[in-house]
């Protein structure tokens, strides 16, 4: 199964270099660019996803839901956080810090509710009780030294 593999990557590198030396006169190093992106979505994307769900019954379209729902914390953070660098808070070292205070404790909330399945959660909740935090944090609660 891996031979088809190596023969279609093999295969997708020769046209992209064959079609980035023809595209290069034409459109400098964009149409490489191109070239190497199209491509990557062809041999990757497309033909070895076929071949996956075809031949080797992996379930790809619930794999390509699963990717697209944890795709929109990214999405979500990515416009936050063009928001905060361009409009809320002036550049500085101390803006940056809370910028990156607020983005990281956004990111974590919003990971945790979108895009964790129990699984995750529990080996996040699993490295804070490694580090005894969340025992720390109720002793404190309690008014505990």
């Amino acid at each position: 199964k891996h031979q088809f593999r190596a023969i279609m990557y093999a295969i997708i590198a020769i046209i992209n270099v064959i079609s980035t030396i023809i595209i290069i006169p034409f459109y400098g190093i964009i149409g490489a660019a191109v070239c190497t992106g199209v491509a990557y979505l062809v041999g990757n994307g497309l033909i070895m996803n076929i071949y996956y769900y075809r031949v080797t019954k992996l379930n790809i379209p619930k794999f390509w839901i699963n990717i697209l729902k944890m795709s929109v914390v990214p999405v979500i953070m990515t416009i936050v956080g063009y928001i905060f660098v361009n409009v809320i808070i002036p550049w500085n070292l101390f803006g940056m810090l809370v910028e990156g205070f607020i983005f990281v404790c956004i990111f974590v909330v919003f990971t945790w509710v979108f895009s964790m399945n129990q699984y995750e959660k529990s080996i996040f909740i699993g490295l804070f009780k490694n580090l005894n935090i969340i025992g720390q944090l109720k002793s404190l609660k309690r008014g505990e030294r």
